[in-house]
């Protein structure tokens, strides 16, 4: 009995050795650590914990994406390992495709006709389009990456799509054009689970000369690629894939089937 009494009392005075209002509370605590400069910290003791930690890469781990997405966790439309669950969907787009290559010109013109199916559970009021030959723009961001001497570059060439006819489902609309990206708002919404669209463009762009990997001429030498505008991959871990196209890089697309008559 003297010995728990001699406990109490021992606990009690410690308690009453600093007024409990000068006691922070742990979160306060906390918060105030977070807040302060690290060197006024106990600098000796995070010195040395920063010394006895490893370095760890990151690139080491089975895990850590290649890219800049943070991949969703399992769900109906993916494992856990990304590979398609129970629900998977994929947008179609099927072209049909008329063009003309003139050599004089140095010009390609052509119309295309997009039939575009939402699979996705999701209603749409806009589509996104790659505009890829946007890149020979003076203004482009893939222009503006490289100097004007490599062969990446628009140099002096000031390229680029011209479109004389926008339509969707026969109704005109405005493309919103934003580099190398195009967004149509659509004139009425497009219903999810297979709604359908048709998007006719009528374009036109000169060839540079020198362009880039797979585009360009070279005296009567032709090679002609991202020719026509293209549908921008809509999928369930980030939406639309809005990326700006760049001279030195390939970018996805949608399941496809091309009609060039």
């Amino acid at each position: 009995m003297r010995r728990i009494l001699a406990i109490s009392i021992l606990v009690a005075g410690c308690a009453h050795s600093r007024p409990a209002s000068q006691q922070p509370a742990p979160e306060q605590q906390a918060v105030a650590v977070k807040q302060m400069p690290p060197d006024t910290i106990r600098p000796e003791g995070m010195r040395a914990r920063m010394h006895a930690a490893p370095v760890v890469d990151i690139r080491s781990d089975p895990f850590y994406s290649l890219n800049r997405t943070d991949w969703p966790g399992p769900n109906v439309y993916r494992d856990a390992s990304g590979s398609p669950g129970p629900s998977y969907w994929q947008q179609r787009a099927d072209y049909s495709i008329r063009a003309t290559l003139d050599t004089a010109a140095q010009r390609v013109t052509g119309d295309v006709v997009v039939t575009y199916t939402n699979n996705s559970p999701d209603t749409m009021r806009f589509v996104w389009m790659q505009a890829d030959q946007n890149i020979y723009r003076q203004s482009s961001e893939g222009n503006a990456l490289y100097s004007s001497d490599t062969r990446t570059a628009a140099g002096a060439f000031d390229g680029g799509y011209t479109f004389t006819e926008v339509a969707v489902n026969g109704t005109p609309v405005t493309p919103h054009v934003d580099d190398t990206m195009m967004r149509l708002d659509l004139p009425s919404s497009l219903p999810p689970h297979g709604g359908k669209i048709t998007i006719t463009i009528k374009y036109a762009f000169k060839v540079p000369e020198h362009g880039s990997d797979r585009m360009g001429r070279d005296g009567p030498l032709y090679e002609i690629a991202q020719w026509y505008p293209r549908m921008v991959v809509y999928d369930d871990v980030r939406g639309w894939n809005v990326d700006q196209t760049s001279a030195k890089a390939s970018s996805i697309s949608s399941t496809a089937t091309s009609t060039m008559p």
